[in-house]
């Protein structure tokens, strides 16, 4: 029986081309004149690590490394999200899924799965990971060390891991899973997708994102967010 079970997906740039043309740079995405032309039509997912680490990666900061989270560091992400927060929104999961969907909102930073759900509802949508870089990041549900109804716990992850099961999850929130026998059940577009089963090119631009500490996400929280989110 298993104990934990992962599913993985990226952080990038969704966008209607449309509307706003090719989006492949946070440059573009961040560029003030273009925030101003199509000021609150641009997002970033509503979650403060994920919009940290975009701002590091803008600005050529690596996110894996802990010299990025100092407090000198964490300040020049601050006034980059100053800089931007009048032309941008901030918007949940649902949120972003919907209004891309509805076209209310033109381009910004989402996971890879949350993206692709608008996407294959509207044509005019594209999801890459931006030229700068994205994050490689795994979820992961586990049985507590504590739990009272152990037994539950591996039926239920064991279930989950059924390569049909599994393939049904993928095929309906377009992460990817971690059961090679469920490739059968999943059509070849998905399989084939780098947005959810990243090629070589897409590796190349992604890493594995780590956890933070309790003092780096108490950084973020007191010079960032809390001056940033809901302005």
């Amino acid at each position: 029986m298993n104990r934990h079970l992962p599913r993985n997906g990226t952080t990038g740039v969704v966008y209607n081309k449309s509307k706003i043309g090719v989006v492949d740079s946070l440059r573009k995405l961040f560029d003030l004149d273009f925030l101003q032309r199509y000021s609150k039509r641009i997002f970033i997912i509503d979650d403060p690590i994920t919009a940290t680490m975009i701002g590091l990666i803008y600005l050529g900061r690596d996110f894996t490394d802990p010299r990025s989270y100092t407090v000198e560091s964490l300040s020049e992400v601050y006034e980059f999200f100053r800089k931007i927060v009048p032309h941008i929104v901030f918007l949940t999961t649902d949120q972003l899924i919907q209004e891309l969907i509805r076209e209310s909102v033109y381009a910004g930073v989402a996971w890879s799965g949350d993206a692709l759900q608008a996407v294959v509802q509207n044509e005019n949508l594209e999801y890459n990971v931006p030229i700068e870089g994205g994050d490689l990041w795994i979820d992961m549900w586990s049985i507590a060390s504590n739990a009272k109804n152990i037994d539950l716990g591996y039926t239920w992850i064991d279930f989950t891991l059924d390569p049909w099961v599994a393939a049904l999850n993928t095929t309906s929130i377009w992460y990817a899973n971690p059961v090679p026998l469920s490739n059968e059940y999943i059509p070849e577009k998905i399989l084939n997708n780098p947005a959810v089963y990243p090629d070589e090119d897409t590796r190349k631009r992604l890493k594995l994102f780590r956890p933070l500490t309790e003092e780096e996400s108490r950084r973020i929280s007191e010079i960032i967010w809390s001056r940033v989110a809901g302005v």
